[in-house]
C-alpha cells in the first residue's frame, strides 16, 4: 500500500464513519459526485491501521464501512457494461453521504444558533401596562364581517324605510365606478359614515355598490375604518393609499 504521511488527528474526534469520510472528503476537496473510491479507501483504511496501531478501540460500525468500501473498489475494478447501462456501484455511498452532511449541516447551523442566543436576555414587558397606554381605536383588524354586514343591513333597512316602493334593476355601473366615488367623498367629507353614504342614495343597487367599494377600499388600503362601539356607526377616514387604480 501506498505510504501516506503522518496522520494527526484525534480518533476519538470522529462520532463515526460518515464522520470519517466527510473528513476525508473536504481534506481533499473531492467531488461527492465523482468520488475516486479507490482513493477514498485507502486513506479510509490508512486511518483504520493507524488506530489499530495505536491500540485504540475500533467500533464495528467503523469496520462494517471499510468492508463497504473495499466491496465498492472491487466492483469498480470489476468489467462492466456500458456507461449507460451500468448502475455505478458508488450510488448508494452518495447518497448516504449527501444525506449525513446535509443533517450535520442543520445541527451545526442549530449549534451557532444555540451559542449567539444563550449571550442575549429577555428583557421583562409589562403587557398590561403597554396595553394602557397604547389603546386602539377598534382597528381595521378587529371589525368583524358580521359588524359589516350588519351595518349593511341597517342601512338597506333605513333605505327600504324612507323608499318602499323599489325598483330592482340590472346595475350597468362598475365597482370601480362607485370606488372613485366613495373615495371622493370621503377624501372631500371629514367624519363621514357609511349610513351617512347609504342616506343619499335612492337605489338598492347603489347601496350594494357603495358596500363593494367600501370593501374594496378596505382590501387596498385605502380607507380607514372606526367602530366606537359594537354594531354602531362606520365612520370612515382617508386610508393610506390616497388613490385608487384597477
Amino acid at each position: 500500500m501506498e505510504a501516506y504521511p503522518e496522520l494527526a488527528f484525534k480518533w476519538h474526534d470522529f462520532e463515526g464513519p460518515m464522520d470519517l469520510l466527510m473528513h476525508l472528503l473536504e481534506k481533499d476537496k473531492i467531488d461527492i459526485s465523482d468520488i475516486p473510491i479507490a482513493t477514498l479507501t485507502d486513506q479510509y483504511l490508512a486511518y483504520l491501521q493507524e488506530a489499530e496501531s495505536m491500540n485504540l478501540e475500533i467500533a464495528s460500525d467503523f469496520l462494517l464501512m471499510a468492508a463497504n468500501l473495499v466491496r465498492i473498489k472491487v466492483r469498480m475494478l470489476m468489467p462492466r457494461p456500458r456507461k449507460d447501462e451500468a448502475e455505478d456501484p458508488r450510488q448508494d455511498l452518495v447518497a448516504q453521504i449527501l444525506e449525513y452532511r446535509f443533517i450535520r449541516d442543520a445541527a451545526d447551523f442549530l449549534n451557532r444558533r444555540y451559542s449567539e442566543e444563550a449571550h442575549h436576555l429577555p428583557r421583562p414587558v409589562d403587557t398590561e401596562d403597554l396595553a394602557k397606554q397604547y389603546q386602539a381605536d377598534l382597528p381595521l383588524d378587529q371589525i368583524s364581517l358580521e359588524a359589516l354586514l350588519a351595518a349593511y343591513q341597517s342601512a338597506v333597512q333605513a333605505h327600504e324605510e324612507r323608499v318602499p316602493q323599489v325598483q330592482m334593476r340590472r346595475s350597468e355601473v362598475s365597482i370601480e365606478v362607485y370606488t372613485n366615488k366613495l373615495l371622493n367623498l370621503v377624501q372631500t367629507n371629514k367624519g363621514l359614515t357609511f349610513s351617512q353614504i347609504c342616506r343619499r342614495l335612492t337605489s338598492k343597487m347603489d347601496i350594494i355598490g357603495y358596500f363593494l367599494a367600501l370593501l374594496e377600499c378596505l382590501r387596498h388600503n385605502m380607507v380607514q375604518v372606526i367602530q366606537t362601539e359594537r354594531f354602531g356607526e362606520i365612520w370612515l377616514h382617508n386610508g393610506l393609499e390616497g388613490h385608487y387604480e384597477h
